[in-house]
């Protein structure tokens, strides 16, 4: 059954988790969740101004959800799953609302920010950002299983540049909203606090991450399965903590759930780092073994052909003795060609 189940795995990705695996994503899951809930009952705690602490944290969201985004696509390149194409956009998609996030952001790089940015540019943003994701996060779950039609190489990297170039685009439209346009959406911050507006897009985050779990925990569980079924969880917890305790901006809760968005951001690069370099000890291994056993029957042909070349040796070097005596007996001995003769009459 494993056999087969590896058999009709398209990527390693698609294989089933092992034990080990799930005992370690329950691992993480629970300590996400002790400490969500250890941080709840002080989440409305207000805490000092720092400005420059989100850009930072933004900046690392970039690049780990941009090096995913590569994995990702990389990988799509090779099975041509929807499924992955799907995640792939998700965390393009992240990677760059996050640029325009952290520049907007009101007293990092300006005191209202870049961008043309308001009181509610950032939020919305932060918004944008998570309902993005939670949709990636259920299109995969939704396409798991399906590739695309008589794939080519061409069609891949069509499809590929094409979805760059639409998130791309997205990304640019949703900015604008946000700044030039923030004036067609709800406030969510109002006098330095949060508006209870914002209960709606946060519980639409979570019910569409909780569906995506849902969808994944209703199948075998992949490699990639269980760990983004982590990956929805830290993120629900990370836009609760962030939208629905805290009623005040840098309270503790607001921190917090900054530093999620880290471990978010992280989980499937680290796994996918992980297994990629398990992949390649398994390769290694298997190019020295092959090594070793070439080795080895480079070794059998070479006493193989030591033992031909003696057996071969004696018979040779009895018939050169035997020339030699005969060639030193006819020396001392002159031809006698009359006996010779009549020997050969008798």
């Amino acid at each position: 059954m494993a056999h087969d189940e590896t058999k009709s795995a398209a990527t390693w990705l698609d294989l089933p988790a092992t034990p080990h695996q799930k005992w370690s994503a329950f691992a993480v899951a629970g300590v996400v969740l002790v400490g969500l809930g250890a941080f709840i009952p002080f989440a409305r705690k207000p805490l000092a101004e720092l400005n420059a602490f989100f850009p930072s944290l933004d900046a690392i969201v970039v690049v780990t959800d941009l090096i995913t985004a590569v994995l990702l696509f990389a990988q799509f390149s090779i099975s041509q799953s929807r499924a992955l194409l799907a995640l792939a956009i998700g965390y393009l998609f992240t990677a760059l609302i996050v640029i325009p996030h952290a520049l907007t952001f009101a007293g990092a790089f300006s005191p209202t920010g870049l961008l043309g940015s308001g009181p509610q540019t950032g939020s919305w943003l932060y918004l944008f950002w998570h309902i993005g994701f939670a949709v990636s996060l259920l299109a995969y779950a939704l396409l798991k299983g399906k590739t695309l039609q008589e794939p080519t190489t061409i069609s891949v990297k069509s499809t590929i540049t094409g979805t760059i170039v639409a998130v791309i685009c997205a990304v640019c439209g949703l900015t604008w909203l946000a700044t030039a346009g923030a004036k067609l959406l709800p406030p969510i911050i109002v006098n330095n606090q949060i508006s209870p507006f914002v209960v709606y897009p946060v519980g639409l985050v979570i019910l569409i991450s909780t569906i995506a779990i849902a969808v994944m925990a209703t199948r075998r569980w992949s490699t990639l399965d269980l760990w983004l079924m982590v990956v929805a969880f830290v993120s629900i917890s990370e836009i609760a903590i962030s939208g629905l305790f805290p009623t005040v901006r840098f309270s503790l809760g607001f921190y917090a759930s900054r530093v999620l968005s880290i471990v978010t951001s992280s989980i499937v690069l680290i796994v996918l780092l992980a297994e990629i370099t398990r992949l390649y000890l398994q390769l290694a291994h298997s190019n020295a073994m092959l090594r070793r056993e070439r080795d080895n029957k480079l070794m059998n042909l070479e006493a193989m052909s030591a033992a031909i070349a003696h057996e071969l040796k004696q018979p040779l070097g009895a018939i050169t003795l035997s020339g030699e005596a005969a060639v030193r007996y006819l020396d001392k001995t002159p031809p006698n060609f009359d006996q010779a003769r009549s020997l050969i009459k008798t």
